[in-house]
């Protein structure tokens, strides 16, 4: 693949959104996205319950000891984080966290996600 090929990170962060989205609707939550940038998180998804989380979604990367990092969120505004791990076009893996590192559904393994944010009020730890 040469240059002119490859996607734009804002492009790429777009499809992570709609691959979390996809996602949660499949899961039953009902989704919406941000219309603005400036939003405080990405996705708000509420459950048939009527509970609501706020969802922020990054694009990761595995590293090579296996772990998946991703960018700095640059404030602790959500509930879940969902990291977008993979080939986003053929297959990619999402890991849902709570700011606290703990898995948000029952037998997902996030022991490889390593969090990071930054902000003043952060919860966010690093499980690396």
């Amino acid at each position: 693949m040469n240059d002119k090929s490859k996607l734009a990170p804002s492009t790429i962060g777009a499809l992570s959104e709609l691959h979390v989205v996809n996602d949660l609707l499949i899961r039953g939550f009902y989704v919406f996205r941000a219309v603005s940038p400036s939003c405080v998180c990405d996705l708000v998804a509420v459950h048939k319950s009527g509970e609501c989380f706020r969802v922020e979604v990054k694009t990761g990367t595995t590293d090579a000891s296996g772990k998946i990092r991703h960018s700095v969120a640059k404030h602790n505004n959500f509930d879940w984080m969902a990291i977008v791990s993979g080939n986003i076009k053929s297959g990619a893996k999402i890991y849902y966290v709570t700011r606290n590192g703990v898995g948000v559904f029952s037998g997902e393994d996030v022991s490889a996600v390593v969090l990071s944010c930054s902000g003043s009020r952060v919860l966010c730890s690093n499980l690396a």
